[in-house]
């Protein structure tokens, strides 16, 4: 694995991480943030055009020398939708529901225009279930023309949930024997997930107008979800731009009286670095941003069937 920039494109700004691999795991060479965003489907917006010269302001001022570059998308910049797969399921079955999904949501565009990912979920009631996370082709011709201004080779673009998932499974080996919940408080949303070790159980969204009802929204989610699917949470992880310490208390005081282990994600917990000790305190400080796009760094845990 090469030295890579990873960059997560976020709906409030673009966070940067360089990360190299060394003999004893990944070390931390670098991070920042933009102050503003970059719509990923359409780069000539005056909003997109402000992040993308801070983007490449940044990228060019890094010191540390890079191979290629990892990218995160958002959730906002894809369809997700999960179906069952019933027993002998076919590749045209599959196409087909995908396309249906796709027409549905963009009549006016060819199915090809929308390369997906599949990933297989844990069976419910002995039948198992497929995620499917559609992804325009403009975002990947535009994230594509973006490492091309920076000459250098685009070796991954995943979603940014997946990715959080795999600087989770690196940073917290010990969680890999059970099963972990985690939630990225984003803007009016929450991704959660359900994990049990690297098996992939679930994934919902749950959408939220104040974050006073968060505690709550959540406690009625995994009660719904308890009478679908059999299982037992050993640890809850909460991370995101939408986390702040008001809130992670609030969480944390619901859940703790019910017996659930209620952390923080810290992205950089395993990462070794030799970064100075005022970009240690901000990793310290915003560790639980950067999941997404430290993760893009990590060689992924689930498998997938990438379709178009």
């Amino acid at each position: 694995m090469d030295k890579a920039l990873c960059a997560f494109c976020s709906p409030e700004r673009t966070y940067l991480a360089i990360v190299e691999p060394k003999a004893k795991g990944l070390e931390l060479d670098f991070i920042a943030t933009t102050s503003v965003p970059i719509d990923l489907e359409n780069l000539e917006t005056s909003t997109s055009e402000q992040g993308l010269n801070e983007f490449y302001e940044i990228a060019n001022k890094i010191n540390s020398e890079y191979d290629l570059i990892n990218f995160s998308i958002p959730i906002e910049n894809t369809i997700v939708s999960e179906f069952p797969a019933r027993p002998n399921i076919t590749n045209d079955e599959i196409m087909s529901i995908i396309n249906i999904e796709i027409r549905q949501n963009y009549p006016q565009f060819n199915p090809q225009e929308f390369p997906t990912y599949l990933f297989e979920l844990s069976p419910r009631k002995n039948l198992p279930f497929f995620l499917s996370i559609i992804i325009p082709k403009l975002v990947f011709i535009n994230l594509k023309a973006i490492a091309n201004k920076l000459n250098k080779p685009v070796q991954k673009i995943e979603i940014s949930q997946i990715n959080a998932h795999n600087a989770f499974l690196y940073n917290y080996p010990e969680e890999r024997d059970k099963t972990s919940a985690l939630f990225n408080i984003a803007d009016k949303f929450i991704d959660f997930s359900l994990l049990k070790g690297t098996d992939f159980i679930w994934y919902s969204l749950i959408k939220y107008n104040f974050p006073d009802e968060i505690p709550q929204l959540i406690n009625d989610r995994l009660n719904e979800l308890s009478k679908e699917i059999n299982f037992q949470i050993d640890s809850m992880f909460f991370f995101g731009s939408g986390l702040n310490k008001i809130l992670f208390n609030k969480i944390s005081n619901t859940f703790s009286r019910k017996n659930y282990v209620v952390k923080r994600l810290n992205a950089f917990r395993m990462f070794t670095t030799r970064v100075d000790e005022t970009t240690k305190a901000i990793c310290a400080r915003l560790a639980h941003h950067f999941p997404a796009c430290i993760g893009s760094a990590i060689p992924d845990f689930h498998k997938r069937i990438k379709i178009y």
